[in-house]
């Protein structure tokens, strides 16, 4: 069966937010014209602007509540029962009108030309495939929804919700990698939280050296990374960010203008080689792991450091038999780098004091809820995910599902996002770094051009290939470049170019 119904119910403005048009490149400013670049400015001050507290007398949950009329509505909810399920629950105690929730996989929604669905819920990645393919329609302009909201963090209102410069959808939230780390292992070895991807490196190789020099000790690994099947490409996405976003250039896995693949390109090898580096202070099993099963690890006590995100669906009670002390757990932002690489230019450049060495990997995981072309009920599907979206019913709602986060700042100190079993003093420190992160300038998105999964499939066979066998980087990404190539041949560059624009926030 390609879906599974869920069930069918008759209910009774931040100074650093990231902006729409943000980081062109030298190249692509050559290429764009300078009244579309100031056009593009205009419109990110003027939308910024709109959002401010105090422009709004009404929360949007109030405002859907208006709009709302008792039709009846279907809903499609891609590759997350859990999230289906609780949708269905959440609407039956609360919804006006019926809904029908239907949980429906990736890979039958691929094979569709046309949707029979009034709204859809899916992963952040697929934004692009369902816009390209016109199988979802711009955001209604009378439902303003969160990209209007200032609760919701900047990076998710104007960038990961859009496509091209029009906002296609609203966030059901999308986590970033972030590290956790044991405090008592950190005081031991007098080390603080690592800021940059060098200092993360001499802090695995303390701690790996550590656990060399006294087998006795539980903690036998230094670090684990998921890189498991569809996790390693992520992982290495990540640790690379920091060195490609940068403000004087826009694009980052592809030449802005040509589409070439820049995968092999110097920032992206420094980084394999990086994850190769921790992968050798990484228990053996990690070529398996998922993050679900790095943070077990690193609750056992076998591991100091372990790369995830929490989430209240992740019991420790439940997962760990004997869990190490809590009280010890502490949770950071992956680092980033003082330093990053100008594709233009071939170097290696210094940031200034003013830009941040943090640069976010979106779409990592993250739902997104939009409107169905061609439904008859454009208004009232807008207004219904307004509604599930909104401050009132999302933590409830979002929560459900490990692959959502916070993404409001009302959601900030909410311990319903951490690990169950945490001290809830963390959930502040978790809500401030989210905050941190989806408040930053630049970021680097998860390929979600057509045939992106496509991209990240091949990418992520190769850098579990160079873990496994010691491939050399710069050999086993030239490979990956190739078959991206060949990848783009086959989907049509025109096309490809014309998404990857869109995708970066631009109308060509």
């Amino acid at each position: 069966m390609h879906q599974a119904p869920v069930r069918h119910s008759v209910p009774a403005c931040a100074p650093k937010a990231a902006s729409p048009a943000a980081i062109l490149s030298p190249r692509s400013r050559c290429w764009q014209p300078r009244r579309l670049v100031r056009r593009l400015a205009a419109t990110t001050v003027l939308v910024m602007l709109a959002g401010c507290p105090g422009d709004r007398g009404q929360s949007d949950s109030e405002d859907s509540e208006k709009n709302r009329v008792a039709v009846p509505l279907r809903l499609l909810v891609v590759d997350d029962p859990a999230l289906a399920g609780q949708i269905e629950r959440q609407w039956t105690a609360r919804g006006a009108g019926e809904l029908t929730v239907e949980a429906v996989a990736g890979d039958w929604l691929q094979k569709q030309r046309r949707l029979s669905a009034d709204m859809i819920v899916f992963p952040s990645r697929m934004l692009g495939t369902l816009a390209a393919g016109n199988r979802i329609e711009r955001w209604p302009k009378d439902e303003q929804g969160g990209r209007s909201d200032p609760d919701v963090f900047p990076l998710q209102r104007f960038r990961e919700t859009r496509w091209g410069q029009q906002p296609y959808a609203v966030s059901f939230g999308s986590p970033q990698f972030v590290l956790y780390l044991r405090r008592d292992r950190l005081e031991e070895l007098r080390r603080e939280v690592p800021a940059s991807w060098s200092d993360y490196a001499e802090l695995v190789t303390r701690l790996g050296r550590s656990a060399e020099s006294d087998p006795s000790q539980p903690t036998r690994f230094a670090v684990a990374e998921p890189l498991g099947p569809g996790w390693a490409a992520r992982v290495l996405l990540a640790r690379a960010a920091a060195y490609v976003g940068h403000g004087s250039q826009y694009s980052g896995l592809f030449d802005f203008t040509s589409f070439e693949p820049l995968i092999a390109e110097p920032p992206f090898v420094r980084a394999l080689e990086e994850l190769l580096a921790a992968a050798k202070r990484a228990p053996p099993e990690v070529l398996r792991a998922d993050p679900s099963e790095v943070k077990r690890w690193f609750y056992e006590g076998k591991v100091a450091i372990a790369w995830g995100w929490p989430t209240g669906t992740f019991s420790i009670a439940k997962e760990v038999s004997q869990p190490i002390d809590v009280d010890v757990v502490d949770m950071a932002p992956l680092p980033g780098s003082a330093d990053a690489y100008l594709f233009e230019q071939n170097e290696w450049v210094k940031r200034t004091a003013r830009e941040s060495p943090a640069v976010p990997l979106l779409a990592v995981a993250g739902r997104l809820g939009a409107v169905v072309r061609g439904t008859s009920h454009r208004k009232e599907a807008a207004a219904a995910l307004v509604w599930l979206t909104g401050r009132e019913f999302s933590v409830s709602v979002s929560s459900a599902t490990p692959s959502t986060t916070a993404f409001r700042r009302s959601h900030a100190s909410d311990p319903a996002w951490l690990d169950r079993g945490l001290p809830h003093t963390l959930a502040e420190r978790y809500g401030e770094s989210v905050e941190q992160t989806q408040s930053l300038a630049h970021c680097l998105f998860v390929p979600r051009i057509p045939g992106g999964d496509r991209y990240l499939s091949v990418l992520d066979e190769a850098v579990r290939r160079a873990v496994k066998d010691s491939v050399d980087p710069q050999a086993c990404l030239e490979r990956v470049a190739e078959d991206w190539a060949e990848i783009t041949k086959e989907l049509g560059r025109d096309r490809q170019v014309q998404a990857y624009h869109q995708s970066l926030g631009l109308e060509r």
